[in-house]
């Protein structure tokens, strides 16, 4: 049961490891003209991508966007942590970019914790379903069980629900961090 609880846990955890970084250097701010110049002209924005994913199912259609950074040198740029190394520490780019870093954080959080104590929920309450289902036919107990077989449900229900409002708010508070960072970093680079 509990090797069960563990391959869900790692299954549950695959897609935070899926969040690669574009990593970015600026010249330091003793630099000579040029060099500044140069390096400004390939971390200046270029413009912005929003990917829209429609998934349409019998509950309903579900619409999910992304919104990425393309600089002038190429580079794609998904998290506004990775703008920090090229802007200054206090702008309202960096201010922003921590709060969407820092909500990534909280979100991947609520999601993976949600659903590590719904795992561990479900195995209390099949731990009571097996316990009423091995009682000796001549000493049958409704309630062997039970109580823990209602607990593990109760629980496994409320740290889903937990996880999910807590994930869902933290991306909004991710995505809309995200889109000021981006919409500010022209004048962050520029400073």
């Amino acid at each position: 049961m509990l090797r069960n609880a563990l391959v869900a846990a790692l299954v549950a955890a695959i897609p935070a490891t899926g969040c690669f970084h574009t990593q970015l250097a600026a010249p330091p701010p003793g630099a000579a003209l040029p060099e500044r110049l140069a390096a400004y002209q390939q971390l200046r924005p270029a413009g912005e991508v929003q990917t829209v994913a429609i998934t349409t199912n019998q509950y309903g259609t579900s619409v999910s966007t992304e919104l990425d950074l393309v600089l002038a040198g190429g580079e794609d740029v998904r998290h506004a942590d990775d703008l920090l190394p090229v802007v200054d520490p206090q702008s309202p780019t960096a201010r922003s970019a921590r709060e969407s870093a820092d909500a990534r954080g909280k979100k991947w959080g609520w999601v993976l914790g949600g659903t590590a104590v719904s795992v561990l929920g479900f195995g209390v309450m099949m731990s009571g379903i097996s316990e009423s289902a091995n009682q000796p036919l001549g000493e049958f107990d409704s309630h062997v069980g039970e109580d823990r077989m209602l607990l593990g449900g109760a629980i496994a229900v409320a740290a889903a629900l937990a996880g999910t409002i807590g994930g869902y708010y933290y991306g909004h508070v991710e995505r809309r961090a995200r889109a000021a960072a981006f919409a500010n970093y022209g004048d962050g680079l520029r400073a």
